[in-house]
C-alpha cells in the first residue's frame, strides 16, 4: 500500500463528524494529499479496480467536503456513471452542496450497504430523544422503510435545511450520514485494493 493513502487514512481519523451541508473544506492538507494520490501508479490498468480507485479518490475528497474536486474526479470517463458505487459517491457530493434533485438522479436504487445501512440508521434512531415533532415524523419514515431509501433521506435533509438546520437536526442527520460514509468508504476501499480501511491500517 502507497504510503499517501495512509497518510490520508490517519488525517481522517482525526476529523469530526462531517456536516450534510459543508460551508467550507475542512483541512487544506487533506486536500493536498488527496490531489496528490498517484492513481497512475496504484491503479496501472484501466481496469475496476482502477473505477474504485478513482471513486476512492472522490471519497476522500467528500469526506474533507471539497465538493468541487470531487466532482471533477468523478467526471473522468473512466469512472462516470460507470457503477453503482461511483454513482454513489456522486450523489452524496450533489446531496453535500445542496443541489437534491440531482442528487436523487445520481443514487443508485439498490447498494451492498443498503441494508447494513438502514439497521445501523436503527439504531442510531433507537437512541435519540427527538424533540422536534416534524423531525420526529420524518425520521419515523424513514425507519419505516424495509431498507435504506436514499431519495427520502434526502428529502428529510432538504427540509431540515429550508426550516433553518436546528441544532438537532443538524445532530441527527449528520451522524446518519456518517453511518452511510463510512460503510459507504469501507466498500469502495475494499474493491479497490482488495482491504477494509481497519485492515489497510489496523494501528490507527
Amino acid at each position: 500500500m502507497h504510503k499517501s493513502v495512509l497518510d490520508i487514512i490517519e488525517l481522517l481519523q482525526e476529523r469530526p463528524v462531517s456536516s450534510v451541508r459543508p460551508d467550507i473544506i475542512w483541512s487544506e492538507r487533506l486536500d493536498t494529499k488527496i490531489a496528490a494520490m498517484p492513481l497512475k501508479k496504484l491503479f496501472p490498468e484501466d481496469n475496476e479496480e482502477k473505477v474504485y480507485g478513482l471513486a476512492l479518490q472522490a471519497a476522500f475528497f467528500i469526506l474533507n467536503d471539497s465538493l468541487s474536486k470531487a466532482h471533477d474526479v468523478l467526471q473522468d470517463p473512466l469512472v462516470y456513471d460507470k457503477n453503482e458505487t461511483g454513482d454513489y459517491w456522486h450523489a452524496l457530493m450533489h446531496r453535500k452542496e445542496g443541489d437534491y434533485n440531482n442528487s436523487k438522479n445520481w443514487f443508485p436504487p439498490v447498494h451492498p450497504i443498503h441494508e447494513q445501512l438502514n439497521s445501523k440508521m436503527r439504531e442510531y434512531l433507537e437512541t435519540q430523544s427527538v424533540q422536534d415533532d416534524g423531525l420526529q415524523a420524518s425520521l419515523q419514515k424513514l425507519s419505516e422503510q424495509s431498507t435504506w431509501d436514499p431519495s427520502l433521506f434526502v428529502d428529510v435533509v432538504e427540509e431540515e435545511v429550508k426550516k433553518g438546520f436546528s441544532d438537532e437536526a443538524r445532530t441527527i442527520l449528520n451522524n446518519i450520514q456518517w453511518i452511510e460514509l463510512e460503510l459507504l468508504l469501507d466498500f469502495t476501499c475494499k474493491h479497490a485494493f482488495g482491504k477494509s480501511i481497519a485492515e489497510l491500517a489496523p494501528s490507527l
